[in-house]
């Protein structure tokens, strides 16, 4: 008896891998420029895009809406070229 306990629950715990992939579209959100990054937050409740002329925009999933806007000031005309993140920190490289 112990067995069959054993396997009915090995089996219960394998069987939705045996079970085909299932892949739908949530929402879709407009990028307004060359977006250099995009990222979404820990609780995948706020994305955000940072574009090649330094604005960043947060946008709440939920509603398709921007919440903030933000222009990086010291670009003085330059655009950004590239972006890597760490953690919760964003470098960019910029000509």
């Amino acid at each position: 008896m112990l067995y069959l306990s054993c396997f009915f629950f090995i089996f219960l715990e394998v069987y939705p891998l045996l079970k085909g992939a299932k892949v739908s579209k949530e929402n879709t959100y407009a990028l307004h420029g060359k977006a250099v990054s995009i990222g979404v937050g820990d609780h995948q409740v706020v994305a955000f895009a940072m574009y090649n002329d330094g604005t960043i925009e947060f946008l709440s999933l939920s509603h398709g809406e921007i919440l903030k806007r933000y222009t990086i000031a010291s670009l003085n005309g330059s655009s950004i070229v590239s972006v890597s993140k760490d953690r919760d920190r964003l470098a960019f490289g910029n000509k």
